[in-house]
């Protein structure tokens, strides 16, 4: 009797545990919800100022570039959004012409960087974003699948 009552007693502190986790990971999804895309196109701007050393000219240049991108993005995200509440799943060629067109907006950036920034500042950008490319590579997938089931 006291084994069966020492485990339903341990079941229970685990499950509210799990559930107290879990409420804290949604308040911190939630709160990055919040931020517009203005907002965060500002932060980012400010972290590739420090990063970069950018002057006033290349940080206005910077924010439309990334405010027309941030729009784009979500654009494209609710698009996608809308079709997944259909349960309409994306034909072979649809996913094709999204993934071109990722690569292209890819390109154009890139190529929007190079007018923006000087040739040290590129390659310091380059190096940036291949390291955080890296650290995406590395993260465990079922991480990548968790945060993408509570959306």
């Amino acid at each position: 009797m006291k084994k069966i009552v020492f485990i339903l007693v341990f079941i229970t502190g685990f499950t509210t545990i799990g559930q107290e986790l879990e409420s804290i990971t949604k308040k911190g999804n939630s709160q990055r919800e919040k931020l517009t895309a203005e907002q965060r196109v500002e932060l980012q701007t400010k972290r590739m100022t420090l990063e970069l050393d950018l002057n006033s000219k290349q940080q206005t240049e910077l924010k439309k570039v990334l405010l027309t991108q941030a729009k784009k993005r979500e654009e494209k995200q609710n698009e996608l959004k809308e079709k997944r509440a259909e349960n309409k799943a994306l034909s072979a060629d649809e996913k094709f012409e999204l993934q071109n067109e990722m690569l292209d907006n890819q390109i154009a950036f890139k190529a929007e960087m190079k007018k923006i920034l000087t040739p040290e500042q590129f390659t310091k950008w380059e190096s940036k974003m291949a390291q955080n490319k890296e650290k995406m590579k590395s993260r465990p997938k079922n991480m990548k699948r968790d945060n993408r089931s509570r959306k």
